[in-house]
């Protein structure tokens, strides 16, 4: 997407800003939304290239914002059932908990598509990290024994990795190839991976606080990578950080493993941690996300 926001346009200053701060005060499609009845400053927006989707009332002129967001991610708000536009559309005049509905089935499409192509695994904790390291080298042997694997290593410390003051390329070398994009990325991306067979793997970051410079357009300028690693059978990612960069990558991922202890609070702080996805309005959480008992009671 092209940016973080939902803009919605709408003559009815009134409508529009109820139904913006509905959304926002629900957050079930997990980005803000910004309120217009003025056309103009509308298009003023949309030139700085904030927004992700438009939703657009009857009587915009929309070839004033051609080039300024892409046509599929423009969605109609319409008067009445009976008509017909190109694109999808949401009728005005319902809840706003149902418009909440038909927005998510529009939005979250993009980030399913992706969800149904992809053998994109995610492993996370909330306070175990020393389980989560174990655990992750036990699934990336048995992937491999299933396929090719591309595994990336996004752990925030690395205690006494092997890897941790290892000269050579990683992570933070590809948080820096994403801020910089380009036609080279691809092949940039491919040179960091450390081959081991048919597999492969990208080093952690060399400073933990270069994750802390990762935004959520360099995740999704990396997922759009993933699409087109067809080498790989499976990418595994050892999630170190949640922030709302990474979350991309849990949204986007077919399968999350949330890696818990028996320590007291562990389980109920990965469920707690399930329930703010759902809020969060990411699809399918039930089966797409799984709390995996590993390991002793240690917490590091």
């Amino acid at each position: 997407m092209q940016g973080d926001t939902l803009a919605i346009y709408d003559k009815e200053e009134a409508y529009v800003e109820a139904l913006s701060d509905y959304l926002n005060k629900n957050m079930e499609l997990g980005i803000v939304t910004v309120a217009f009845s003025d056309s103009y400053k509308l298009v003023s927006y949309l030139e700085e290239g904030k927004s992700s989707y438009v939703i657009l009332g009857e009587g915009f002129d929309k070839d004033s914002i051609k080039g300024k967001i892409s046509e599929d991610k423009i969605i109609s708000l319409v008067n009445t059932k009976e008509i017909e536009t190109n694109g999808p559309w949401i009728y005005k005049y319902q809840s706003a908990k149902a418009i909440t509905k038909e927005l998510k089935s529009i939005i979250i499409q993009d980030e399913e598509e992706l969800i149904s192509e992809n053998n994109l695994n995610i492993i996370f904790s909330t306070k175990s990290s020393l389980e989560r390291g174990e655990y992750t080298e036990l699934l990336l042997s048995d992937l491999k024994n299933k396929g090719s694997v591309l595994y990336i290593n996004m752990e925030q410390f690395q205690g006494q990795s092997e890897y941790r003051y290892k000269e050579g390329k990683g992570m933070s070398e590809l948080i820096y190839y994403l801020k910089q994009g380009g036609e080279k990325l691809k092949w940039k991306f491919k040179s960091l991976i450390e081959r081991e067979d048919v597999s492969g793997r990208i080093m952690p970051v060399n400073c933990p606080l270069d994750l802390d410079e990762l935004t959520k357009e360099d995740v999704k300028t990396l997922l759009n990578l993933f699409k087109g690693l067809s080498e790989y059978d499976f990418i595994l990612v050892n999630l170190g950080v949640l922030n709302l960069a990474t979350f991309e990558l849990i949204k986007a991922g077919s399968h999350i493993e949330i890696v818990v202890t028996r320590k007291k609070g562990d389980r109920e702080s990965a469920e707690n941690l399930i329930s703010h996805f759902k809020r969060l309005g990411m699809a399918d959480v039930e089966r797409r996300v799984e709390i995996i008992e590993f390991g002793t009671d240690t917490w590091i």
